[in-house]
């Protein structure tokens, strides 16, 4: 019979970050879980990103454990915890991988680092040999669909984040930023994904400079930053095109004096300031000096609106490709199942044949029991055939198949 999809997981949606992170920390368990499934002779695929953790299983034959129970044991998780699993059968769980390589699901509706994590994590299996047929079919029906959504849509154009919107904006104030110098002060969440986005955007290795050199030199370790003393800043000032402002503080970092004594240094070169903190760390007058340009947090808050407001008006059409696609798939679900039953026919009228030849002609000699044989199969194959016709009527519902393939089945271990 056919495999019956299943998705067992935990994500921003269920969970606060506490819970996920505690979940996400349980790797070992993770992946004895992910080995039990494997070793039931499932097929399976985990996703993990910073947001969800999801199992995506296509399950085979009888028995089914309790997974989420199974889970839960496994990775040690707090009763809380386990409430914030979920867990969702044959199309459901088509449609939820959908919406997720979709970015429907996402924190931001669409993101674009969904499609590439779901797409890496099914390699990684498909590679170790944790996928079969049916997986197979499943994820790569759902990587098309994630680069058909955003090919045929504009859910990924336009920035949705502050940090995004001020490199968004960068970006077209510096056509050549691939010689543009940048600093980003702050450390913290903005200050880091405004780093992301830079160095995703092809902006050479920006300086980065926090309240701790400490924590400046942590976030360089992972990013391609160059951390550098905030006591340098006015130093600095005097050479970088770019200033990314992030930080918490109560007076401005970054003063009018300050600017107008490094302008003549910079020959006047035009000097672009972003500023993402609350409150301002960039005193806004800066802007009526020349050459200088200074942009806050409102500035960009607008451009993030009107973004959002276009990304959602996207859903309705996208959740339409999503259901033409899940469609088709249900369909080579259905061919599959129709497949099966037709061999496991097949097998059956071969079978009895056989045995009721051995039966009825054990008094014949060799030419007539052949011949006695190829009659009855003859026989056979032509109700067969009228029975196959019958399971391929598009009409038939899946359901009803599959309780077809059940007696069949019943009948040829009864034979």
């Amino acid at each position: 019979m056919t495999a019956e999809f299943l998705v067992l997981g935990i994500s921003h949606q269920t969970a606060d970050m506490s819970t996920l992170n505690e979940v996400s920390a349980s790797i070992s368990g993770l992946l004895d879980f992910r080995d039990m499934v494997l070793g039931q002779g499932h097929e399976c695929v985990l996703v993990a990103t910073c947001n969800r953790i999801e199992f995506y299983m296509a399950l085979h034959g009888e028995g089914r454990p309790d997974f989420r129970l199974s889970l839960s044991r496994m990775i040690n998780i707090s009763q809380e915890s386990y409430k914030s699993f979920y867990m969702f059968r044959h199309s459901a769980c088509v449609q939820h991988l959908f919406r997720v390589i979709s970015s429907l699901d996402s924190i931001v509706v669409g993101e674009s680092q969904i499609l590439a994590q779901i797409r890496s994590a099914y390699l990684e299996a498909l590679q170790k040999g944790h996928t079969k047929k049916y997986l197979n079919r499943l994820f790569e029906t759902a990587v098309a669909l994630g680069k058909r959504v955003r090919t045929e849509t504009s859910i990924g154009r336009g920035a949705v984040s502050v940090s995004q919107a001020a490199v968004e904006l960068s970006r077209r104030v510096f056509s050549d930023f691939g010689n543009t110098k940048s600093l980003v002060i702050g450390a913290g969440e903005m200050g880091v994904l405004a780093l992301r986005h830079l160095v995703a955007s092809g902006f050479p290795k920006p300086l980065l400079m926090n309240r701790t050199l400490k924590r400046a030199v942590q976030v360089s370790e992972k990013l391609s930053c160059e951390p550098v003393p905030l006591e340098n800043l006015e130093q600095r000032l005097e050479d970088v095109d770019l200033v990314f402002c992030a930080v918490s503080v109560s007076e401005p970092l970054i003063f009018r004096e300050m600017i107008e004594k490094v302008m003549p240094r910079r020959r006047y070169k035009t000097l672009f300031l972003i500023d993402i903190s609350l409150p301002l760390s960039i005193d806004p007058s800066i802007n009526d000096l020349p050459s200088a340009f200074v942009y806050n947090i409102q500035d960009l808050r607008q451009v993030v609106d009107q973004n959002r407001a276009a990304r959602e008006s996207q859903k309705a059409e996208i959740q339409a490709i999503i259901d033409s696609v899940h469609k088709d798939l249900s369909s080579w679900i259905e061919i599959q199942q129709v497949s099966e039953i037709i061999k496991q026919i097949a097998d059956m009228r071969t079978s009895v044949v056989e045995n009721e030849a051995n039966r009825w002609l054990k008094d014949y000699d060799t030419v007539q029991k052949v011949q006695a044989t190829r009659m009855g199969d003859s026989i056979a194959s032509k109700f067969g055939h009228i029975l196959m016709s019958l399971l391929k009527d598009p009409g038939l519902s899946a359901e009803t198949r599959a309780r077809i393939g059940e007696r069949i089945t019943s009948c040829l271990n009864d034979n």
